[in-house]
């Protein structure tokens, strides 16, 4: 998803960093171009997720990585309240936020073999989310929801038609 997306932005001609947040804290400084796009390739294969108690604070990462009034796009399944922490610390901070996500229960149904437990796990996991989504939208998120059988195009099409996206007023 963030390299498809990646990649219509530099197709723009717009700037594009990334933060790796999951795991090793790192980030690429926006850029265009294909070399730069390779480059976040490369950084895109690299990430990955580690359990660790440590919470990374995205205030740490240098501005000219995350400029003001960037637009971030968080891709994430929202299972570790810390990373919704760190969005919401971006909105406080003014920053336009756009939460992009799949669900976990989604996939979990996808590859668990089927049972009367499980598939009430995976609705009630699907209630916690909806209520989780709809508190975020409240917050000012625009928050967009992927199910893998959806097609990413669908997804992006609103972005990649418009260069920038209004703030969200309170």
């Amino acid at each position: 998803m963030a390299a498809s997306l990646a990649w219509a932005y530099v197709r723009r001609k717009d700037r594009v960093g990334l933060i790796a947040y999951g795991g090793a804290f790192r980030w690429l400084k926006p850029g265009v171009g294909r070399a730069h796009f390779q480059t976040l390739l490369d950084q895109l294969l690299e990430a990955n997720v580690v359990f660790s108690y440590v919470t990374r604070d995205l205030a740490l990462v240098p501005r000219r990585v995350l400029p003001p009034q960037a637009l971030v796009i968080a891709i994430s399944p929202l299972v570790d309240e810390r990373f919704v922490y760190a969005v919401q610390d971006l909105r406080a901070r003014a920053f336009t936020v756009l939460l992009r996500t799949v669900s976990p229960a989604v996939v979990t149904r996808a590859v668990v073999r089927s049972s009367a437990a499980t598939d009430l796990a995976c609705r009630l996991w699907a209630l916690e989310r909806a209520a989780q989504l709809e508190t975020l939208r409240q917050q000012g998120f625009a928050v967009l929801e992927w199910h893998p059988e959806m097609p990413l195009e669908l997804v992006f099409a609103a972005l990649t038609q418009r260069r920038h996206v209004r703030r969200v007023t309170r």
